[in-house]
Order: structure tokens, then sequence, then C-alpha cells
């Protein structure tokens, strides 16, 4: 009888500690770890993002060189569908300026990106996008972005939900109007 109330008496106390101690350790060495998981997680989102629209860029210049179009500064109308500055892509129309795509108007934008893009109102770098979607837009001219180097022109960032450009995690195209070219990019020193 002695040896089955050993049996259901449990753990010891020193057993408890011990595995205590060994769970404590585990912590230490492993949060990290899950930490940057999440942190390489956005900022591999916002490297595949500026992958997507390099990509973009470069289909829109190699078909505007073949049109010919590629020294046409056509633009941001979005009701312009003038074949000196853009083409269809299907039923889209594809603006363009100097030949690249002028994604700084919402159609475009869906055209180049298989994401859920809102795009927010004002030019502030502190703005907090409060969307549900996959990413966030925003406009800036001539300057104005933390981490990449000075331009004359419009630039677009794409953030996540819930954070703002200033956080330094996001994509970037600029069309710089002092050699009318792009500038495609990425900060992710804040992911």
């Amino acid at each position: 009888m002695k040896q089955n109330l050993a049996r259901l008496s449990g753990f010891t106390l020193i057993e408890l500690i011990i595995v205590i101690v060994i769970l404590g350790i585990l912590s230490v060495v492993a949060a990290p770890r899950f930490v940057n998981i999440a942190s390489d997680a956005r900022a591999s989102a916002i490297e595949s993002l500026t992958g997507s629209i390099s990509s973009f860029d470069k289909l829109v210049y190699s078909k505007s060189l073949i049109l010919g179009i590629q020294n046409n500064d056509h633009n941001s109308n979005e009701a312009d569908q003038d074949l000196q500055g853009g083409f269809f892509l299907g039923t889209d129309f594809i603006h363009t300026v100097y030949g690249h795509p002028w994604i700084f108007n919402e159609n475009t934008i869906k055209n180049v990106l298989d994401s859920d893009v809102e795009f927010q109102s004002g030019n502030s770098k502190f703005t907090v996008c409060e969307y549900e979607g996959e990413f966030c837009a925003i406009r800036f001219s001539s300057g104005g972005l933390n981490g990449v180097a000075a331009y004359t022109g419009t630039a677009i960032a794409f953030y996540f939900p819930g954070d703002n450009v200033n956080a330094n995690c996001f994509a970037y195209y600029i069309f710089d109007t002092d050699d009318n070219d792009v500038r495609i990019g990425n900060n992710i020193s804040g992911c």
C-alpha cells in the first residue's frame, strides 16, 4: 500500500524547480529568435513589394521602348488615354511618363501590385494608416523619405497598416524630375 501512495505523490519540489529553471533558460534563448522572425517577415514582405514594383517598371519601360513612347512626358491625368502617354494592359490603361509607369494614381497601382492597397490623404510621414488591408500608400514630393537620398519630383511610399512611414519599414517608387528616371527601393531598418 505504501508503494502505491509513493507513486501518486507527484513531483518533488526539486523536480518542479528544475523544470521551471529549464523553461526560463529556453524562453531567454528562444524569445529573441521569435521576435526576429516577425521582423524578418515584415522586411521580406517589403523587399518582395520592392521587387514587384521594379519588375513592373521594367515591363512598362520595355513596352514603352517598343512603342517608341519612352521620351514622352504624358502622365497623371487618369481620364486621358492618349496612346502617346501610355498603353493598354488588357482592359486597363497604364499611364507613362518618360516610359516609366506613372503609379501615382490608384488605378495604375492596382495593376502594379497583386495586393490590397489603401491611399492615405496628405503627405506626412507621420500619418498612421488605419486600414485593414495589406499595404498603405502615401505620396510625397521633393524629399521627405527617411533613409532615401534627396530627390526632386514625386514619390510614393508603401507601408504596413498600423504603421507610418517614419517607422522606417517601407518600399518606395520615386519619379525624379532631375533626370526623368525612377528610383525604386526600400528602407527596412525599422521592420
